[in-house]
């Protein structure tokens, strides 16, 4: 799961905004 968080702060992509988004309010 850390290695998932970890990727996507490497690699934010702008058409991926949206699960970024979630994704970090979920973590959160």
């Amino acid at each position: 799961m850390v290695q998932l968080n970890r990727i996507h702060l490497f690699i934010p992509p702008t058409s991926r905004s949206s699960t970024y988004s979630i994704y970090f309010r979920f973590s959160h």
